[in-house]
């Protein structure tokens, strides 16, 4: 035997199956982690030419560093730097609970040891900053661990 729907059947059908549909994507959007890049992003888009003054600063002075990584260690190479005081972040953009910090002040070599076990293999932006008698520095780069 046969059994015919009616319209009304058809619809109510449609709308359970619709219901359904956003349920689920509800439950979905619940489960996923939302990842901001910086939690306080709005004072620091106010707070960005600052930022650009200092990566003028670098410009001006040629001001860069160079990496390099072997199997146990990575190497931050400040060639001709005076440095202050100033900081290294290592920024990965996938995800922030990979990100890594490390302060530095002017040592003898102008090079900084990190070991590469604190770092997952990927892309990420080193972001460096530093200051040398209250004039701040900063430079950006790409690098990618092995």
């Amino acid at each position: 035997m046969k059994t015919k729907w009616n319209w009304g059947t058809k619809l109510a059908l449609w709308i359970i199956a619709f219901m359904s549909f956003l349920i689920i994507l509800v439950y979905m959007t619940f489960r996923n982690d939302i990842i901001l890049v910086e939690k306080d992003y709005y004072p620091k888009g106010i707070q960005y030419q600052t930022r650009i003054d200092e990566m003028a600063n670098a410009r001006l002075e040629n001001a860069t560093f160079s990496v390099s990584q072997n199997e146990t260690e990575l190497v931050v190479y400040f060639p001709g730097l005076v440095v202050d005081t100033g900081t290294l972040v290592f920024f990965r953009p996938s995800n922030n609970k990979m990100d890594r910090v490390y302060y530095f002040s002017q040592t003898d070599s102008n090079q900084m040891h990190l070991p590469i076990q604190q770092f997952s293999k990927g892309k990420y932006l080193l972001k460096s900053q530093w200051s040398f008698q209250g004039k701040k520095f900063y430079v950006e780069k790409p690098i990618y661990i092995k």
